[in-house]
């Protein structure tokens, strides 16, 4: 992570290493210990960044209302909870009743943000792996979904300035 700062606000980024773990802890299987861990070794601005992720990540993927559903079931939360009824009403980190999703989070008590954190997982884990089922290497121009599991493929990501403009095409 790394501590960024636009005119006088501080933000926290994730780099590079952060964005493909986050990939990597979804990739063929939820690897929900391995994120509470993380998240457990994060200060309190690291974890919203987390959680942020993992939501823009779910909607950049795609998701509708079946997989919202599974996203609950999986984690053990009523698809009418308050929290994930809340967590989707947010676009683009903002809603028009609840505001940023920054603060709405700064705001939620360690349990819930707990919670919320279980949900986004799954949520991003169901619409990742049915957004990779739908690419193709011909058809997906996402270096996320390149395979972040094999190690060479990671050093080629982490090696190349241009990554951001690379795809599963690139992987041999």
């Amino acid at each position: 992570m790394k501590l960024v700062k636009h005119d006088s606000l501080e933000h926290i980024q994730f780099d590079l290493t952060e964005l493909i773990r986050i990939n990597r802890l979804v990739r063929d299987r939820v690897d929900l210990e391995g994120f509470r861990h993380w998240y457990g070794d994060l200060d309190l601005k690291e974890k919203i960044v987390l959680l942020l992720h993992l939501h823009l990540f779910a909607q950049q993927a795609g998701y509708d209302d079946q997989l919202i559903q599974s996203a609950a079931v999986n984690a053990s939360l009523p698809a009418d909870n308050l929290l994930v009824t809340q967590a989707l009403s947010f676009r683009g980190g903002y809603c028009s009743t609840f505001g940023d999703e920054e603060s709405w989070l700064a705001g939620l008590s360690a349990g819930e943000r707990s919670e919320v954190l279980t949900f986004f997982v799954h949520l991003f884990a169901l619409a990742s792996n049915a957004a990779l089922v739908r690419c193709t290497k011909e058809s997906c121009n996402h270096w996320w979904h390149r395979d972040l599991l094999d190690e060479a493929v990671v050093r080629a990501v982490l090696a190349d300035p241009d990554y951001a403009q690379t795809s599963m095409r690139d992987d041999a």
